[in-house]
């Protein structure tokens, strides 16, 4: 931990994020268009009937129908999203549905250094657990990736996520930890559900 003080500082920021207003993002110059979006483009996903906010959203590439999940790659930030929604035979909580996650190789690389753990209770009444986690290099003081997991929980549905964003060169701490706040404070936790948000549509099985 002590490696990466970055990651560490956006840690302490996202997990003490509570109710009030957002931490903010540092800002550094790379990839400011994601970092600095003001209004991000929000995606509708009819197959999961969720809605997720893409800051640069124009420089995202999204394929919601060729595969079981959403995939969405941003080139200039070396960036990918992952996310949908699973109906399980038996009722679920947090820990099932990631270990789930797990056994379907969804989370596949088992030298992630976990930077931030928070439970919270969204979107909507999904019991749910955030994760913030870093790859580290062979080389002391390296970072390879960052990667923010969202595992939630809803009756006999599970809520998967994942924002993968890679080191660049040239590129330091504070880069990937500003790639990674956003990730977690806007995408992540601006996703909505919309059952929860329209009563037109059925809550739960």
């Amino acid at each position: 931990m002590a490696r990466w003080p970055l990651l560490v500082l956006l840690g302490a920021a996202v997990g003490c994020g509570g109710g009030g207003a957002a931490p903010a993002v540092p800002v550094v110059d790379t990839g400011a268009a994601f970092l600095n979006d003001p209004k991000p483009l929000r995606f509708h996903s009819a197959r999961f009937e969720l809605t997720v906010p893409f800051p640069d959203g124009h420089g995202w590439k999204i394929d919601d129908h060729r595969g079981p999940l959403l995939v969405a790659t941003h080139a200039a930030t070396g960036a990918t999203l992952t996310l949908g929604i699973s109906v399980e035979p038996e009722l679920m909580n947090r820990q099932r549905c990631e270990a789930a996650a797990h056994t379907r190789g969804l989370v596949r690389d088992a030298d992630l250094q976990t930077v931030a753990d928070e439970v919270i209770v969204g979107p909507g009444p999904y019991d749910t657990h955030i994760t913030v986690a870093a790859l580290p290099a062979a080389a002391a003081h390296r970072v390879v990736s960052g990667h923010v997991f969202l595992f939630g929980a809803h009756m006999k549905k599970c809520l998967f996520a994942h924002y993968e964003t890679l080191e660049r060169e040239g590129e330091d701490e504070a880069a990937l930890s500003a790639r990674l706040a956003v990730a977690r404070l806007q995408m992540l936790g601006g996703i909505r559900v919309e059952a929860f948000d329209r009563p037109d549509l059925p809550r739960g099985l």
